[in-house]
């Protein structure tokens, strides 16, 4: 974290050229580990901002009509009274309607959190009734006990 803050506090001295000499030695850090952050924020927007380093092709995408089939399916379950429509209701229906590959139950949670068709478990609220004391059912004799 703050060797990510150091290059892009040098980027943003550097593109403002304001007291670049010192910049280097206030930073604490080498002139090839400068000049890399240099380089990548040459080439972006000016600000703190940075070329990104994110991946630009996701190897392993889930297909669109999947995604389609997916979430028809837990539409189709949401109307349906008394239906369950969690990942592996979706992955029985799917299976039924004749899919070949059924995609796994993380796969469907994602699909659906990503087209926000997920829910949130409501929390619990008292009512505020008062319930009466922890009564005991037997009374404690000594000798013998009396129901």
């Amino acid at each position: 974290m703050r060797k990510r803050f150091a290059r892009k506090l040098f980027a943003v001295i550097f593109k403002e050229n304001h007291l670049l000499p010192y910049a280097r030695n206030s930073i604490d850090r080498n002139l090839g580990y400068l000049n890399g952050s240099i380089a990548t924020t040459q080439e972006a927007t000016p600000g703190i901002g940075g070329k990104s380093r994110a991946p630009k092709k996701v190897a392993n995408k889930t297909d669109e009509k999947l995604e389609q089939l997916v979430v028809a399916v837990r539409k189709k379950l949401e109307q349906t009274k008394y239906a369950q429509i969690g990942t592996l209701a979706i992955a029985w229906e799917l299976k039924k309607l004749g899919l070949e590959e059924i995609p796994k139950p993380w796969t469907v949670n994602r699909i659906l959190s990503r087209h926000n068709l997920t829910k949130k478990k409501e929390s619990y609220e008292r009512s505020g009734k008062p319930y009466p004391e922890e009564v005991s059912i037997f009374q404690v004799n000594y000798r013998r006990r009396i129901f």
